[in-house]
């Protein structure tokens, strides 16, 4: 595993994920059991926190509290007198009265940077199909969760692209894609309330089947295509640096070279919206370059990565 990734499983029916890590589970996983698997059964404390005078007494640091993991007695991080700690089988059972209906599995789960972070994604039944073809995108929520005080817990409608494993990051108008919840006394009944969401999230999708088929209809030229990277990657600006022509050039090359550009059901798509939008979540995703310091996976969920593929979507919208 990677240097920030601490734990992790995924469902053995779907296939190893595209990160190629994790430990298996066979079948549909209970909350109970992808805790277990993931090597998240374990429970955090907000502890007072004290120093020591330089005549050895131990004082109380007022305001200042330590996270710990109580397995282990680590200290996730250092958090006020408001924060309030989610508990791991908390995040995981809020998905349970979808997946005990068999509407959604957990497909990945794990912790980042020591446990600091964790995240959940499940899948979601069905697929949305890209009008004839054989180009699937897979429906995903992911809730995520930070044990040191950096995050809110984050819930997001995550679409896959199966082809090429993209991971469509979207910035939907009436913020239908999203929730997010501050860690204060209030949190356990939004955390309830936020299953009015996961009502929604058919609908949602809905919108997203909508948008994408759209895409695929509408043609794209040599002009409007380097207009739209341009508008994506350079925000718009007359001038480009040497670093973002060869970044754009790169992105340029997956019209030609991306994945499924050889299926004929693809081919017919080729210079579409949904195409030249999918140049960007594959450069993003498969070739683009982080510093060692970033973590993959968040940046493309939630950093930089994520950023640049909802102005894509965006931009993407602005040609229907």
């Amino acid at each position: 595993m990677s240097a920030n990734m601490e734990t992790m499983m995924y469902n053995a029916d779907n296939g190893k994920p595209w990160h190629k890590q994790g430990v298996s589970v066979d079948g549909l996983a209970t909350a109970h059991e992808a805790l277990e698997k993931s090597g998240l059964d374990w429970e955090v404390e907000k502890l007072p926190m004290t120093a020591q005078t330089p005549n050895g007494e131990q004082v109380v640091v007022p305001d200042n509290y330590a996270n710990t993991r109580l397995s282990d007695n680590k200290v996730l991080g250092v958090v006020g007198e408001r924060y309030r700690p989610l508990q791991n089988r908390d995040a995981f059972e809020f998905f349970d009265p979808i997946v005990d209906r068999d509407e959604a599995i957990y497909e990945t789960a794990g912790s980042l940077k020591g446990g600091k972070q964790i995240w959940l994604l499940a899948k979601l039944p069905a697929h949305i199909r890209i009008g004839n073809s054989d180009d699937l995108i897979e429906k995903y929520v992911m809730l995520t969760n930070s044990h040191d005080g950096s995050k809110p817990v984050i819930g997001k409608v995550t679409p896959i692209r199966v082809v090429c494993s993209n991971t469509l990051s979207l910035a939907l108008s009436r913020g239908g894609d999203e929730f997010r919840i501050r860690h204060t006394k209030t949190m356990m009944n939004k955390l309830q309330e936020a299953h009015k969401v996961l009502g929604l999230v058919n609908k949602v999708y809905e919108e997203v089947d909508t948008v994408f088929n759209r895409m695929a209809d509408v043609q794209m030229n040599g002009n409007s295509i380097n207009e739209y990277y341009n508008n994506v990657f350079n925000k718009g600006r007359e001038e480009q640096s040497t670093q973002m022509e060869n970044t754009i050039m790169d992105v340029e090359r997956l019209i030609d070279m991306g994945a499924g550009v050889d299926d004929p059901s693809f081919r017919k798509m080729r210079g579409s919206a949904w195409h030249i939008y999918n140049t960007v979540t594959e450069f993003v995703d498969h070739y683009k370059e982080y510093s060692k310091k970033t973590d993959r996976s968040h940046a493309l969920t939630f950093g930089t990565g994520a950023t640049i593929k909802q102005r894509a979507y965006k931009e993407a919208l602005k040609l229907l």
